[in-house]
Order: structure tokens, then sequence, then C-alpha cells
């Protein structure tokens, strides 16, 4: 077991990597840490014998208020959550990385439960956390307040089912909305070292829509972040989002663009109607025939797709408290993009050209069209 060198009395934070689920009784000294961040230097080759050890949790500082746990590829033994949970009585942020949270037993699912109904705890952040189907939605059923619900997953373009296996966390983080959320985050993300994603599709997102829609609407002003990048949207959902969620001030989406002039248009309207908004992030998803067009007419297709300099005139005069726009198609840097900037009072910023595509990634996309019959 190793631990990062800390100063008892004025540490806040700690970071300590384990090889056993045994953490040190140095911990207990350290009365004014804040933030304990666990990571596991478990060895994949012993970690299910590990599983079945007796472990030793000290007691911890009752200061402690956020705990990251990261790296427990495969999960954690019988009760250790719940017994972490009550060594940390005022434990209000939790932050998971990189693991399988409820185990494979039934067992390890109530005790990750147990963990998460923690009273104190009003926020959860889950970065590449796979559960089971219903872990969520038995959650969900306690009707917990939460401040802020954050999950996000790396897009994993090998994988066929990958779209699918998120439509389940997402049905369950429905439920878990409830009166008093402020931020609300299902994000996907580009793995390191690659470009581009793809959102689910966008019937995955009728759960969130249903749940927020059944709040009562003084229940929904307090939620002012929101990120749904995981799922692709049409511009008549936003709209709808515009109407359910009226204080947003930062916001990030994933719209589809058909090609049809009318749906920027409908896509500024409903933009244009979010007074507080004040940062965007936008993810354009097209179909194969944009990127046939995108090649031959570049500027032409972007300013169908992007907002141009005078759209963004337009929206900072609806808009008085917008500063920043980012746009890009896919995230994908070949495709281009857009970025703008308000800077004392005037805009800065606009399209950005990606380089030219290389000879076998315009291969790989007439592949894609004629597959899907573009």
């Amino acid at each position: 077991m190793t631990e990062t060198a800390i100063t008892p009395a004025t540490a806040k934070e700690a970071h300590i990597r384990i090889e056993d689920f045994s953490l040190p009784a140095s911990l207990t000294e350290h009365t004014s840490l804040t933030a304990l961040h666990i990571t596991s230097d478990i060895p994949l080759d012993s970690y299910h014998s590990t599983l079945t050890q007796p472990f030793t949790i000290p007691p911890l500082p009752a200061s402690i208020t956020s705990l990251t746990l990261e790296l427990f590829t495969f999960g954690y033994p019988p009760t250790f959550l719940s017994t972490l949970a009550s060594a940390l009585p005022n434990l209000r942020s939790l932050t998971l990385y990189s693991q399988l949270l409820a185990g494979t037993t039934a067992e390890s699912f109530h005790d990750a439960i147990a963990l998460l109904s923690h009273p104190p705890l009003l926020s959860l952040h889950a970065v590449d956390v796979f559960l089971p189907a219903d872990f969520l939605t038995t959650l969900g059923a306690a009707k917990k307040p939460w401040r802020t619900l954050e999950f996000s997953w790396a897009f994993h373009e090998e994988d066929p089912g990958f779209h699918d296996s998120l439509a389940a966390p997402i049905r369950g983080i429905a439920s878990l909305l409830q009166p008093g959320l402020v931020a609300l985050t299902v994000a996907m993300t580009v793995p390191d070292g690659k470009t581009g994603l793809m959102p689910c599709p966008a019937a995955t997102a009728t759960p969130l829509l249903d749940a927020l829609e059944a709040l009562a609407p003084e229940d929904r002003t307090s939620l002012v972040a929101l990120d749904l990048s995981a799922i692709a949207i049409t511009v008549a959902t936003w709209a709808r989002l515009v109407t359910l969620c009226p204080s947003i001030v930062v916001e990030s989406l994933a719209i589809i663009h058909d090609g049809a002039p009318e749906t920027k248009t409908t896509a500024v309207t409903a933009l244009a109607a979010m007074k507080p908004l004040q940062r965007l992030d936008v993810v354009v998803v097209s179909g194969m025939k944009f990127y046939s067009a995108l090649r031959q007419q570049p500027t032409a297709v972007l300013e169908s797709a992007l907002l141009t300099s005078d759209d963004i005139k337009a929206l900072g005069e609806h808009l008085p408290a917008l500063e920043i726009v980012e746009v890009s198609i896919l995230k994908v840097p070949q495709l281009g993009g857009a970025s703008w900037k308000r800077v004392d009072g005037e805009w800065v910023g606009g399209h950005r050209f990606g380089p030219e595509l290389s000879e076998t990634e315009k291969r790989r996309i007439e592949e894609r069209e004629k597959e899907l019959g573009a």
C-alpha cells in the first residue's frame, strides 16, 4: 500500500493508491481533509481474489465532504461501500471513474445502492461507469433529491452495442430527476488519441424529457446547467427543452441537422428564447449526404449548418448574457466548426475549416454512403 505524502495539520486533499481494500490508518490523523481520492492499484490478475479478503476502514475525518473512487475495475467487496459511507457522515459529492460500481452480485448491487442513497450526498459524477440495467431506476425509487448529476461515457466506435448499452442507464437517469436539480449532464466524450463520436439516437432522450416535463414548472427553474450531448436530438426537441428549462445558463447539446434550410432557422428561433444563456456548445450530427456536399462546397455547406456572423449578431441582441458559442461537426476536426466569443460587446471568431481529408478517409465516407444508400 502506498500513500501520497500529506501534512496532517493543514492538508485539505488526499490522494491514496491502494493494493487491497484496507485504507491506511494514518488517514485518521488528517483532521482538516475535505476531499479524499482513492485509486485502485490492485493487480487485475489478483483482483477477484482480493474481493474476498477482509478489509479495514479506519475512522475518517468528519470534515471530508468529497470522495473520488477511481479504477476499481471489478467493483468492491461486500459491505465496503456502505461501510465507507457510514465513515463519511458529511459526504456531499461523489466522483466515480472507470469502474464496475455495482459489481456482479446482488450483494454488491445493494451495497452500491447504499452508498448512493447516503442522505447527505447531493452531487454524483460518474465517468465511464457501467451499471446493471435496473440500478439507477432502483436508486431513483427512493426519490432522493440531487443538486448535480453527471454521467459521461467515452465513445467506443469499435463496439456495435455501445449505444444500446447506454439506453438503460439513460432511462435510469430520468428516474433520478427531482426538484432542486441545478446541473444535469448526460455526455459523450472523444477517447484520448481519437477524433469524432456518434451520439445515441434521438429516441433515447424521450425518458429524460418526459421526466423534466413531469416536474412542476417551479421545480425546473433551479436547473441552470444542462448537457445532453450523449444524445442526438432534433431541433423540435431543442425547442421543447427551451420551454421546459427556461433558466439554463450553460448548455451543451448534439443537434441533428438534416440539411433542410428550415432546420437552422428553427434552431436559431429556439436559441433566441434562452434569455439567461451565457455559453452554448453544439455538436452537429449530420448524415452522409452532408459529408459529400461538404467536400464539394465547404463554405456554403458550413454556413447552412453553423451559425454565421449575421446569426451571431442577431442572437447577441436577443441574448445579452451570451458570451461563448462553440460548434463542431461530430467533434471531427477535419469537418470544420465554428467558435464565437463576445469581447467588449463585439463578436469575434468564425468558421474554421479542417484539413483536407485523406484519401483513406474519403474512401471510408464513400463506402458508408453506399451502405446507407446516401
